[in-house]
């Protein structure tokens, strides 16, 4: 019985999924290539080519192209439980900028390996386009499909965004997007949410390339003949700098879901060589915990993922 309770506690949790850092909502990252996976049965995982407010691309000179690899385990340290979830997979991806238009896409698949009680697998593909108006703004379209199988079940989101993002003055910008996602599920049936996204970043060139931003997602929540999907908000802040082709990127970001006592944190480090034009090597490492404080139901999870993304920036 505390087995299906628990897996019925999934299930009714899977549509509040959340979204994963990847600090583009104002601004690019200067990071080639960004998997973020966060918690694989909570977030939605990422590959970072697109931009999730799909105007920021165009703001992402240079122009890319690059794969990687990833490797994901999720257990459960309280109660002790050992691993429930361990991912691996691939991503693929490109971003092209030209003067007046930039456009997108992403691939990524990640498989379960462990054959534990929560059997997990992803396909995602992102696609965003982008258009600059004068100087300083930019418009963009976005269109992401992720589908998730938990064993017996499986679960489809179809999202579409619109953004925006000005460059307010010099080497500062601010950004926002609205959209919905499309939720079908085989254990919920069908429903929608409205996605809001809106952030503050300053991204310079120079000796010291660097990149700051704060951002918030916010997801309402959505009805459904099976029940009420909760809220979800995420804050996010990123830290970036590239010193003679030396990158180091560092996150935090936190997420609450509304109506149930459960909150992820999740601590990203990106380091490795990106030159702006010619190939970079990036290593990857992501910690997240998601902490359950329902009182039937406490307990603590901890992800680590780690990955290495090969790029070729001109």
């Amino acid at each position: 019985m505390r087995r299906f309770a628990g897996l019925l506690l999934l299930s009714l949790l899977l549509a509040g999924l959340g979204t994963p850092a990847r600090a583009q909502v104002a601004v690019p990252s200067l990071v080639p290539a960004a998997p973020r996976i966060g918690d694989p049965v909570y977030d939605v995982p990422t590959a970072s080519f697109v931009t999730p407010n799909p105007a920021a691309m165009q703001w992402g000179s240079p122009s890319k192209w690059g794969f990687g690899q990833i490797d994901s385990e999720r257990r459960q340290t309280q109660p002790s439980q050992g691993t429930l979830v361990e991912l691996s997979g691939i991503y693929v991806g490109f971003r092209k900028v030209a003067e007046d238009i930039s456009f997108g896409a992403e691939l990524l698949e990640l498989s379960d390996d462990s054959n534990a009680v929560l059997e997990a697998d992803w396909d995602v593909l992102d696609g965003a386009v982008a258009f600059q108006s004068g100087d300083n703004i930019a418009f963009g379209v976005g269109a992401d499909r992720t589908s998730t199988s938990r064993n017996a079940n499986s679960l489809e989101f179809d999202a579409i965004n619109l953004g925006m993002s000005i460059e307010v003055q010099s080497n500062v910008f601010i950004g926002f997007a609205i959209g919905t996602e499309d939720i079908s599920s085989s254990f919920n049936g069908d429903d929608d949410r409205s996605v809001q996204k809106y952030g503050i970043g300053y991204r310079k060139g120079g000796t010291v390339n660097t990149h700051f931003e704060l951002y918030a997602i916010e997801k309402d929540e959505a009805d459904n003949p099976s029940g009420e999907f909760t809220d979800v908000g995420t804050l996010v802040g990123v830290a970036e700098f590239n010193l003679s082709n030396l990158l180091l990127a560092a996150s935090y970001s936190l997420t609450e879901r509304e109506r149930v006592l459960l909150d992820t944190t999740t601590v990203t480090v990106d380091i490795g060589w990106a030159p702006k034009n010619g190939l970079a090597v990036m290593f990857h490492r992501e910690n997240t915990t998601t902490e359950d404080t329902t009182p039937a139901n406490e307990s603590e999870t901890e992800t680590e993922t780690t990955a290495l993304s090969i790029a070729f920036q001109f």
